[in-house]
């Protein structure tokens, strides 16, 4: 049982993050949202074995990240900084989201990580 070895739990948890990754990207690199959406429904009970509550949250965050993103669209053309921030902030995004070791560092605890979605979801609601 793995729950007793941290390193057993940790080489579990990079083996499913990278499975997941692999499973979400497209070989030309681009991010499946609907496919992450469908992949955490599916295995929400198998994951919460493996990730800590703090790691599901995050998955959690992610997922709905995703939802809201495919939700929203930014007007094109704009001219405000705001916009062209907003913009940006949405590439930024959709570029992080596409990296597969950005995403295993997110979805392993990664403080900065963290902090530079946060930051970038904060731009793009606000």
């Amino acid at each position: 049982q793995a729950k007793g070895n941290p390193d057993a739990v940790a080489g579990l948890q990079s083996a499913l993050a990278q499975h997941l990754i692999d499973r979400m990207v497209t070989p030309k690199g681009a991010f499946r949202p609907d496919t992450f959406q469908r992949y955490i429904s599916q295995n929400w009970p198998a994951m919460r074995e493996v990730f800590s509550p703090e790691q599901m949250n995050t998955i959690r965050a992610i997922a709905a990240d995703l939802k809201r993103e495919a939700q929203s669209v930014v007007a094109p053309g704009g001219g405000s900084n705001t916009v062209m921030s907003k913009e940006q902030a949405v590439s930024r995004l959709a570029e992080l989201k596409a990296d597969k070791a950005y995403v295993g560092r997110y979805m392993a605890g990664g403080a900065a990580e963290k902090r530079e979605m946060e930051a970038l979801n904060l731009l793009i609601n606000s």
